[in-house]
């Protein structure tokens, strides 16, 4: 090896290490996303839409909003033991998700004091099942392609 070919084999090098930082820096720093904690904001109600009735899907971390200013977040997927797609199955299988519920109103008034951490329940919810929140039903229905998909119905009240 000769030096012209030595110079020409470090500028390869060089010219290769830079492409790939660029492409790190450009592709893989804007896909990485912060991790979530317990002590984000949600987004206030006023600045969202309010499900009242039919379906909503949502992605992991996302809030949906049902009215009388409380928000459900899917946390994350505690089991998924569903039969997969085009797969013959004794047991069809089942998804459990945490959900986090919160009262935007409490966070905003528990905010402004800066006194108490914010009311916040986590409950784990089984895909078909329904639970009831400030007059509403509220059931998972399907978790298809990242998005939770859940069924709202506001509750009828029994008339005598």
């Amino acid at each position: 090896m000769n030096i012209g070919s030595i110079k020409k084999s470090i500028l390869a090098i060089i010219f290769a290490v830079l492409i790939v930082l660029i492409g790190y820096f450009w592709f893989g720093v804007r896909s990485v996303s912060s991790p979530t904690t317990n002590s984000q904001v949600s987004t206030p109600v006023s600045e969202t839409e309010i499900v009242t009735a039919g379906i909503k899907s949502v992605m992991l971390n996302e809030p949906f909003f049902i009215s009388g200013g409380y928000s459900l977040r899917p946390l994350k997927i505690i089991e998924d033991s569903r039969c997969k797609p085009n797969v013959q199955c004794i047991w069809a299988g089942r998804l459990v998700v945490s959900v986090r519920i919160e009262s935007e109103l409490q966070i905003k008034s528990e905010l402004q004091s800066l006194k108490k951490e914010p009311k916040i329940r986590d409950v784990e919810i089984t895909l078909g099942q329904g639970m009831v929140l400030n007059g509403y039903d509220i059931t998972l229905v399907d978790y298809v392609s990242g998005k939770f998909i859940f069924k709202v119905e506001q509750v009828q009240k029994n008339q005598k």
